[in-house]
């Protein structure tokens, strides 16, 4: 029997690249946004509000398909709205009331770094010499940041920075559980059932925590 040989991989097409772009200025967009909203309306609610007009959204454009994917798996889609969207929508809110947008989008880089580590150690995916070493550069380049930053390095930075970071940890935790319990269900579906679920885990938190209204931040671009 011959082995199957995967098909070769294309080059990167100009749609590929320009959507590629688009969203890493939407998602990057997004930490502006909140450093906006998260001083006006409190952390959890910025998160809520993001979550719930997203929601809203994917619902209109998928909400028959995604709940027939959700059948038997409403605690896992749980599980994946809280760590993948809920959890750490509000942390970089949270961040985002003492960190720069861009300080905060920089932390959130680390998302690769902590994916690498929970998979080695909770899915038994190997580190080879290459992953090894880009972790180590990562890892290294996170300390550089926060090391030689301006911000004063008080209590309150620590907790926006550790918050910074809880974000990209949350979304490894996430993507590592999703990839080993929802491997079969189609991406527009996970997408509206992770927000669904997501807006309805924030949505008591932030009835309890209220919105606080504080000053407008400066520097919102630094």
């Amino acid at each position: 029997m011959t082995p199957a040989v995967s098909p070769p991989r294309g080059s990167l097409s100009l749609i590929d690249l320009g959507s590629l772009l688009f969203l890493g200025a939407v998602w990057g967009a997004v930490f502006l946004f909140l450093r906006v909203a998260a001083p006006q309306v409190g952390p959890v609610w910025a998160a809520e509000i993001r979550l719930a007009i997203g929601a809203a959204v994917l619902v209109a454009i998928a909400g028959r398909q995604t709940l027939a994917a959700a059948g038997g798996r409403i605690a896992t889609f749980v599980v994946v709205g809280a760590m993948f969207s809920a959890v750490p929508f509000t942390f970089i809110s949270f961040a985002t009331l003492t960190l720069p947008a861009g300080f905060a989008a920089l932390l959130n880089a680390a998302t690769p770094l902590f994916t690498a580590l929970v998979g080695a150690a909770f899915l038994g995916s190997r580190l080879g010499p290459r992953v090894v070493a880009g972790l180590g550069v990562g890892v290294a380049a996170v300390v550089f940041l926060v090391g030689w930053s301006p911000l004063e390095p008080n209590a309150t930075t620590i907790l926006a920075v550790a918050a910074g970071l809880g974000a990209p940890a949350s979304y490894a935790i996430a993507g590592n559980y999703t990839r080993a319990k929802m491997a079969g269900v189609p991406p527009l579906e996970l997408a509206t059932g992770m927000l669904v679920a997501g807006a309805l885990v924030a949505l008591p938190v932030a009835l309890l925590t209220g919105p606080r209204a504080r000053r407008r931040p400066t520097g919102l671009c630094r």
